[in-house]
C-alpha cells in the first residue's frame, strides 16, 4: 500500500472510529447498569413475595377479586410475585452476561469489518441495532419512541434505505425480547397457578391476555422502529450530501 492510498484510508475511517467507539461503549454500558438495575429489582420483587404480608394485604382489602376466596387470592399473588421476580432477576442477569458477551464479540469483529479495498468499516446491523433498541429504552417516556430508536439504528447503518427499514425492525425486536422473556415466566405462574388450584379458564384467559398484549406490543415496536431505520438513513444520506457539497 503506497503512502497516499494510507493516508487516504486513514482519513476515511478516522471520522468513524470515534462514533464506533462511544458507540461500543454506550451499548455495554446500558446492558450491564441496565441489567443490574432489572436484576435488583427483581430480587426487591422475589423477596417481597412473602405470604404473611400478603394475607395482611387481603384482609385489610388492599387486594380484592370478586371471581377467588381470600385463600385463592393469596396464592395467585404469591405465585404471581414469585416468578415475576425471578423473571426480573433472570433477565436482568442474562442483560448483563449480553453487554460483556456484546464487548468482546465487538473487540474481535472490529478488525474483520474493514473493507481491505478502500479501508471503509463496513456497517455492523447487531451493533446499530442494540443501540437503536437502547436508545428506544431510554426515550420511552417520549411518544412514539421506537420511531427514535429506530432513526438512529438506520443513520449509524448509513446504506440503502431498504437496509435501514431492516435495522430498525431489528431495534424492535431487540427491545421486544426481554418482554417476551418475562411473558414467559408469567405464563409460567398462570400455569402453576391454574394446575394447583383448579383455575383453568381464568389461567388460559390470562395467558391468551398476556399473549395478545406481547403481539400488540411487538408489532408496535418492530413497525415504528422500521419508520425510524428509513428516516435515519434518510438523514444520513442528506449529511453526507451536504458534507460533499452536493
Amino acid at each position: 500500500m503506497s503512502a497516499s492510498t494510507a493516508e487516504t484510508t486513514v482519513k476515511q475511517r478516522r471520522p468513524d472510529e470515534p462514533l464506533a467507539r462511544f458507540v461500543e461503549w454506550f451499548v455495554t454500558g446500558m446492558l450491564v447498569l441496565g441489567g443490574l438495575a432489572v436484576a435488583a429489582i427483581g430480587l426487591a420483587v422475589y423477596g417481597g413475595a412473602d405470604r404473611a404480608w400478603i394475607a395482611q394485604l387481603v384482609a385489610e382489602g388492599r387486594i380484592e377479586s370478586a371471581e377467588l376466596t381470600n385463600a385463592e387470592l393469596i396464592d395467585v399473588t404469591y405465585a404471581l410475585a414469585w416468578w415475576l421476580g425471578i423473571g426480573l432477576l433472570v433477565t436482568g442477569l442474562l442483560l448483563v452476561l449480553a453487554g460483556i458477551g456484546f464487548l468482546a464479540y465487538r473487540r474481535r469483529a472490529r478488525a474483520r469489518r474493514v473493507d481491505e479495498a478502500d479501508g471503509i468499516a463496513s456497517p455492523d446491523t447487531l451493533t446499530n441495532a442494540v443501540a437503536g433498541g437502547i436508545v428506544t429504552v431510554l426515550t420511552s417516556f417520549v411518544p412514539f419512541s421506537p420511531v427514535v430508536g429506530g432513526l438512529v439504528s438506520g443513520y449509524l447503518q448509513a446504506t440503502d434505505r431498504t437496509d435501514g427499514i431492516r435495522v430498525g425492525a431489528y431495534a424492535g425486536l431487540v427491545v421486544a425480547a426481554p418482554l417476551a422473556l418475562l411473558l414467559l415466566f408469567l405464563v409460567g405462574a398462570a400455569a402453576v397457578v391454574a394446575t394447583e388450584l383448579s383455575l383453568a379458564v381464568p389461567a388460559l384467559v390470562g395467558i391468551a391476555g398476556l399473549t395478545v398484549g406481547l403481539l400488540v406490543a411487538v408489532a408496535y415496536l418492530v413497525g415504528l422502529s422500521a419508520l425510524g431505520g428509513y428516516l435515519g438513513v434518510a438523514v444520513s444520506e442528506r449529511t453526507t450530501d451536504a458534507d460533499a457539497g452536493l
